[in-house]
């Protein structure tokens, strides 16, 4: 029998699920693990302090609220978890000389300089993991020790004691949304005072868990789609290109005011979505501290693949914001009969406490006009393409007709606009103001036909319909035909999307293709978790475990008869240990070596689950035992040897562990080998050379020949 599209996606837990595309909408839990390096005790704030800030405090501060606030209820955070802090079993110079070795890490240019930080996040994590915490895909590592705040695609957010308030953290989230940094047109990046995404230099407010706010300005609550599509105006597509607009603050919950939140004004006729935008903010909530309520211009560029947004300032960029009867004007260029377009705003009225306000827009961005220095050339076509706008009289290609009709057609094609319009043909479903999936427009009219339910709910749906479940809160009551088109809808909204790019950055957009690809992702972040968690067991021996290195040779066969049992409790002492009881495991690993004795792989497990509770001495023992029994041979002579090794240099003793990484590098450990290099005298004197070179030119200092 055939599973139905609704039996997989809950199978997969896809329903509301805001993955990784754009528009956001939904519920998506975080998961923060508090993580202790070795021999530092110093927790920050308490486990209860930061769940409380996270979203179990009865406080409109939390993050969660802020999310809620930000976003209009649209998307959550809600189940968000939080560990107790966790001791890790190595120190800070542990994990740095991890992250040094990690060739992955290292072999990312750009990625480098952030190596200690995305090891020290892989390793708290798997701890979290291998202690029995559920984690959810979204994670937070804080850490006791620098003086940072990072993001990463792989492992989430990492924050660092000096900088656990809701601005940093809030600020790094967004980052998961696919949204980089905001701009202004005069310092560049880090310099938009109304964005989050400026944080350090923004309009931040104190707050019961530290600084917080602001919001988000108008271009990036456009991409994510929180702003509701028949409150924003895609200015000249109703045909009026001088008009007043009455406007709302976006500081205030939509559902307090009433009038556009959002204008999108066009200025290039070849790329729609290239807009200038006009928002209003208030002195409220998330923005409480932003000084003085006034009028903000962003101009929306695309560059690359991505767009990017930055803030227009004024009066030799001293001003950030219109105010009641200033205006600003910018020309474009001039058309074929010379005269200039250009687009004006006007502040006509701010009403502050009421927080609305009047704004006057002319434009005179005419897309099917020719520039001054083009020519327009006739066609024999009789359609809506009569003519082109070419540089030179030459032959017209069909490519040249296109480009026109695209032109000519210019406002009628903007059925759907913004950073979450459709490709040409397709419409926004519209369930609600909110709901931008793209879908063919006979679904638009089913939807119509449908909505009468939405003012009728029941607490039962009659037999044979279904909770439609189109977003979160959608609970009208539709056939099991429909239900399935709406859920299938959902997953190929992307499909549709005509921009789907990261904004404000050159990032990639990780976009969940089908249900049948989110399931091969799960099966792999599934094996490379667990590959992960046998690390924590035995953190530096990556190569052989993760990167299945096939040159170690394989350990003799062992004739005992008690050697089949023993092998069978090794795997049972190995998930016991991934379980988080690795006291157990110890145990369950004695009762493997009592059963044979003469197994040395055996050994090797329990060396490494003492090591994890911090028994050297104990692991030394078995590891010896180990080589013994391999006869510094295969995989188990191998493993000892790399474990062994990585002891004595915890004990500072590089001597001897050059020589066991001798040993494991001639078994075929391309691990071994790689530390080996990092023991190289030469090239630690060669290293620190160059970075004492590097950092000279860093501090402007010239380079001196010695004397």
């Amino acid at each position: 029998m055939k599973a139905s599209v609704s039996s997989v996606l809950l199978a997969l837990g896809l329903l509301f699920r805001p993955g990784q595309c754009i528009p956001k909408r939904g519920n998506e839990p975080w998961s923060v693990i508090l993580c202790k390096f070795k021999n530092s005790h110093y927790e920050p704030r308490t486990a209860e302090w930061i769940r409380e800030w996270i979203s179990a405090g009865n406080n409109p501060d939390t993050v969660e609220s802020f999310f809620s606030s930000v976003s209009n209820g649209l998307y959550d955070i809600k189940g968000s978890n939080v560990t107790e802090w966790l001791k890790l079993p190595w120190s800070r110079h542990d994990v740095y000389r991890m992250a040094l070795t990690d060739r992955r890490l290292q072999s990312n240019k750009k990625e480098k300089p952030f190596a200690l930080f995305d090891k020290a996040k892989q390793l708290c994590i798997s701890f979290a993991q291998l202690h029995g915490y559920e984690l959810n895909e979204k994670k937070i590592t804080i850490i006791n020790s620098e003086q940072t705040a990072v993001y990463g695609n792989e492992n989430g957010v990492l924050l660092s004691p000096k900088l656990i308030f809701t601005s940093v953290l809030a600020h790094e989230m967004v980052h998961s949304l696919n949204i980089g940094h905001s701009y202004s047109d005069r310092y560049k990046r880090y310099d938009d005072a109304y964005d989050l995404m400026s944080t350090a230099n923004a309009h931040m407010r104190p707050s019961t868990y530290g600084l917080s706010g602001p919001g988000l300005n108008g271009p990036h609550l456009n991409y994510l789609g929180w702003l509701p599509m028949d409150r924003i105006i895609y200015f000249g597509r109703d045909g009026q290109m001088n008009r007043t607009i009455s406007m709302s603050s976006l500081s205030v919950p939509h559902r307090l005011t009433s009038d556009s939140l959002l204008i999108l004004i066009p200025y290039d006729r070849d790329e729609p979505a290239n807009v200038y935008t006009v928002e209003y903010r208030t002195v409220f909530g998330n923005d409480a501290s932003i000084g003085s309520s006034g009028i903000l211009i962003h101009k929306v560029e695309k560059f690359g693949d991505a767009f990017y947004s930055h803030l227009i300032t004024y009066v030799n960029h001293v001003y950030d914001e219109l105010t009641a009867g200033t205006e600003w004007i910018s020309f474009l260029h001039r058309d074929e009969h010379y005269n200039f377009q250009y687009i004006r705003v006007k502040v006509e009225n701010l009403q502050k406490k009421l927080h609305s306000a009047e704004i006057r827009v002319i434009s005179t961005f005419d897309p099917s006009a020719c520039r001054k220095y083009e020519q327009r050339i006739a066609t024999e076509r009789k359609d809506t393409v009569d003519s082109v706008c070419l540089r030179h009289n030459r032959a017209i290609t069909y490519k040249d007709i296109e480009v026109q009709r695209k032109r000519n057609l210019f406002y009628k094609l903007r059925a759907t606009f913004g950073q979450n319009e459709c490709h040409e043909g397709m419409r926004w479903r519209a369930i609600d103001a909110y709901d931008y999936v793209c879908v063919i427009p006979e679904r638009v009219a089913i939807e119509q036909v449908t909505s009468w339910r939405k003012k009728k709910r029941h607490s039962f749906c009659y037999s044979g319909q279904k909770r439609r479940r189109a977003f979160e809160g959608d609970n009208v009551c539709v056939s099991s035909e429909e239900f399935e088109r709406t859920q299938k809808e959902n997953m190929d909204a992307y499909k549709y999307l005509k921009h789907l790019s990261f904004f404000n950055g050159q990032d990639k957009i990780r976009a969940i293709h089908s249900a049948l690809s989110e399931t091969q992702i799960k099966i792999m972040s599934t094996t490379r978790d667990r590959a992960v968690l046998s690390r924590i067991l035995n953190p530096l021996m990556p190569s052989e475990d993760i990167s299945n290195n096939n040159d170690v040779a394989v350990d003799k066969p062992i004739e005992h008869e008690g050697y089949a049992e023993s092998k069978e409790l090794e795997k049972q002492g190995v998930r016991t240990a991934e379980g988080g009881d690795v006291n157990a495991a110890i145990e369950i690993f004695t009762r493997a070596i009592s059963t044979c004795d003469i197994n040395p792989s055996a050994y090797n497990n329990r060396a490494q689950a003492y090591r994890l509770v911090e028994k050297n001495e104990e692991a030394l023992a078995d590891l010896n035992r180990a080589i013994e029994l391999s006869e510094e041979q295969g995989k188990s002579g191998c493993q000892a040897f790399v474990q062994r090794a990585m002891i004595h240099r915890l004990k500072g003793d590089d001597d001897a562990a050059r020589a066991d990484f001798e040993k494991a590098a001639n078994l075929g450990s391309s691990f071994a080998k790689l530390q080996l290099v990092a023991l190289n005298p030469y090239a630690a004197m060669c290293n620190k050379m160059l970075s004492e070179v590097f950092q000279n030119l860093r501090e402007g200092k010239e380079c001196q020949e010695s004397k």
